[in-house]
């Protein structure tokens, strides 16, 4: 007659094995957890029986593809960071006059295109651009600069304002 063993000791062997210990280490850690003193040869058999090598290099493929998976979420949160301050240095250049209106509206664009692939890989597909949103962001960056560069323009343009607005976003809705 087969010998049998108490389930909850091939779960303690089996658990001890699946965190990287080698069966002579298993049958020590079962000792000193005050498990009856067994083999490494029983421990073996258990093993081979129970597939534990392959349960141990899924765990252990598990482990590595979510330590990958949160090194990119950690990454990718760094990138947008640096992406948004760089932003936002740009707006504050554009304000400040440091930067020529098309130069600063043609970094902003980029960058705002690098913040949405980002963003798309993150989420595993492709994000739709906010077109509307993007057109009202740019006409107010043309009223702002407008302003400071010649106030008598923006007199004239101000009560066109929101008309040029819902212009650009019908526009814009019709191509998204």
């Amino acid at each position: 007659m087969p010998r049998t063993y108490p389930p909850e000791a091939k779960r303690e062997a089996f658990g001890l094995y699946c965190s990287g210990l080698s069966l002579e280490q298993v049958a020590a850690a079962m000792r000193q957890k005050g498990f009856a003193r067994y083999s490494v040869e029983t421990l073996r058999r258990w093993a081979a029986d129970g597939g534990w090598e392959a349960d141990r290099a899924k765990l252990a493929n598990e482990e590595a593809r979510l330590g990958l998976a949160l090194d990119a979420e950690r990454i990718t949160a760094e990138m947008l960071a640096g992406y948004q301050e760089l932003r936002n240095k740009t707006r504050q250049k554009l304000e400040d006059q440091e930067l020529k209106f098309e130069d600063g509206v043609g970094l902003l664009l980029k960058i705002d295109a690098l913040i949405r692939t980002l963003l798309a890989a993150q989420k595993n597909r492709v994000q739709p651009v906010d077109k509307p949103a993007l057109a009202l962001e740019v006409l107010e960056l043309v009223v702002v600069t407008l302003a400071e560069l010649d106030p008598a323009a923006l007199e004239f343009l101000q009560p066109h304002i929101p008309a040029l607005g819902e212009a650009l976003k019908a526009r814009y809705a019709e191509a998204a």
